[in-house]
């Protein structure tokens, strides 16, 4: 049988308390979930498909953005689809092991892996998200993306300068030949900022869980415990046969723990 209960004023404190304390908690976890999302590796593997995808196809996205950059041939046989945040550290560990570990040489200059860059900038998850994104954009209207990305992902002390933008941007020039006024001025246009937060924010209205994402043929790639690992696992199952034992091998020069 039910009863009724008296709550006490000290009870209704502590309840109060514990709502609001639950509250917080679940404000800071919808924050973060922008950054690494986690996804569930299916409990089976298809034979006839890539074992390290998962079934879920790349959102479809058709709007044209100015924050989007590519590497290798449009023609080779696997589309590498990358989406990053320069402020986020999971996307840095990626790009640092991408490139110490030999991927460009081994998968995108032997013409296997054509890679587009989709790069991605929220305000409410980083107040410097923005600036960082147009400065790469203004340095690739120079042609010179690549170096100011890699700056920037290389080395993050920017992030907790003084002055994060002023320091990230002296980092850009150091690494690129830009033309400083022509940088400068690009910067400071309105219409970037704009282009590169809805575009953002469109692309994850349209499915996208989040920074690092990343879909090789269009397939998501399941994130387990070495995003490396999981990413060349991705790539060489869709590598034509017979596959050379360098290409093919996950471990060795390419294998580093996180």
């Amino acid at each position: 049988m039910l009863t009724s209960r008296v709550i006490v004023p000290s009870q209704r404190r502590f309840l109060v308390g514990g709502l609001a304390s639950i509250a917080i908690s679940l404000l800071v976890l919808g924050l973060s979930v922008w950054q690494m999302p986690e996804q569930t590796a299916p409990t089976t593997l298809p034979t006839s498909q890539p074992t390290a995808v998962a079934a879920a196809p790349i959102p479809q996205f058709t709007r044209e953005s100015t924050t989007d950059w590519s590497l290798g041939k449009p023609t080779a046989p696997i589309v590498l689809d990358l989406y990053t945040d320069l402020t986020c550290s999971h996307c840095r560990d990626l790009h640092l092991a991408m490139e110490s570990k030999g991927f460009l040489s081994q998968f995108i200059d032997s013409g296997d892996v054509y890679l587009r860059i989709h790069m991605m900038a929220m305000p409410e998850v980083s107040p410097w998200s923005v600036d960082v994104t147009v400065m790469s954009v203004c340095a690739g209207s120079q042609g010179q993306f690549w170096p100011a990305y890699d700056a920037l992902m290389r080395d993050a002390t920017w992030l907790t300068a003084p002055n994060p933008r002023q320091q990230a941007q002296i980092q850009v020039l150091q690494a690129t030949t830009l033309d400083r006024q022509a940088f400068e001025a690009c910067f400071q246009r309105p219409d970037f900022g704009r282009e590169i937060v809805a575009f953002s924010r469109w692309q994850v209205a349209n499915g996208l869980a989040g920074a690092p994402t990343a879909y090789v043929n269009g397939h998501a790639v399941v994130w387990r415990s070495n995003p490396i690992d999981d990413l060349v696992t991705a790539i060489q199952q869709w590598l034509p046969e017979p596959a050379t034992p360098q290409r093919r091998d996950p471990g060795g020069s390419l294998h580093q723990q996180y």
